[in-house]
C-alpha cells in the first residue's frame, strides 16, 4: 500500500511531465493533466480494494472476499454509470475529442 501511494504522489507532481512526453500541444497536454488526476482518484479505491480482498483471502475468507467483489463490482459499479445524473454527457464522445 505504501507503493501505491508512493505512485499515486508521483503521478500527482509530474502529470503535465508525464502528459508532455507523449503530446507537445498544450490543449493535448491540459486534458491529459487532468484525466491523470480523475485517474489518480480512482487508483486510491482500487488498490485499497485489492489490498482488503488479499486480507480476506488471506484470512482464508474466499467466500466473503468473492461475493464483496461480485456486489462491488456487479451491483454497485456496473449500473452507478446508468443512473448518473450525468448520463447525457457521458452519451456525448469521450473527454477531449472534438
Amino acid at each position: 500500500m505504501i507503493l501505491c501511494g508512493i505512485y499515486n504522489i508521483l503521478l500527482l507532481v509530474f502529470r503535465r511531465g508525464i502528459a508532455s512526453y507523449f503530446s507537445s500541444d498544450e490543449e493535448v497536454v491540459d486534458i491529459a493533466s487532468r484525466l491523470i488526476l480523475i485517474m489518480n482518484v480512482e487508483l486510491i479505491f482500487d488498490n485499497t480494494q485489492g489490498l482488503l480482498r488479499g486480507v480476506l483471502l488471506g484470512m482464508g475468507k474466499q467466500k466473503m472476499a468473492t461475493v464483496a467483489n461480485l456486489i462491488s463490482y456487479y451491483a454497485i459499479m456496473v449500473p452507478l454509470p446508468i443512473s448518473s445524473p450525468t448520463r447525457p454527457a457521458m452519451m456525448s464522445p469521450a473527454y477531449g475529442l472534438p
